[in-house]
C-alpha cells in the first residue's frame, strides 16, 4: 500500500490502543489471501503529527505468530514494536480468561 493511498478500513472505527502520546495503532483481524500474514498501513498525519499504523492481521494467526512477525518485520518503527507485541499479548490473554 502506498503511504499516499491509505484508507482505514471502516469496520475500525476507533484506534486500537495509543503507545505514545502522537501514535495510534489500530489493529483487527481478517480473512486474508494465503500468504498474506498482514495487511499494513502507516499514514502520518502532517497537521498534528500524529502517526496512524493500521495492521489487519490474517484471523488464522496464532498471538504467537503474530508477536513474531512484528518483532521480525522491518515497516514498524522499532520503538513501536514492544507495544505492539505487548498488546498482541493482552488481547490473547483475555481471549484465554474467557
Amino acid at each position: 500500500m502506498s503511504e499516499s493511498t491509505i484508507t482505514i478500513p471502516a469496520f475500525i472505527a476507533e484506534p486500537t490502543f495509543y503507545p505514545t502520546p502522537n501514535v495510534a495503532v489500530f489493529m483487527s483481524s481478517a480473512e486474508l489471501p494465503a500468504g498474506y500474514p498482514l495487511i499494513a498501513a502507516r499514514l502520518e498525519e502532517k497537521h498534528d503529527g500524529l502517526q496512524l499504523f493500521c495492521l489487519i492481521f490474517n484471523f488464522e494467526l496464532t498471538a504467537a505468530e503474530r508477536t513474531k512477525w512484528v518483532r521480525n518485520t522491518d515497516i514498524l518503527p522499532i520503538g513501536l514494536v514492544d507495544h505492539i507485541t505487548a498488546e498482541i499479548t493482552r488481547r490473547d490473554a483475555q481471549k484465554v480468561s474467557r
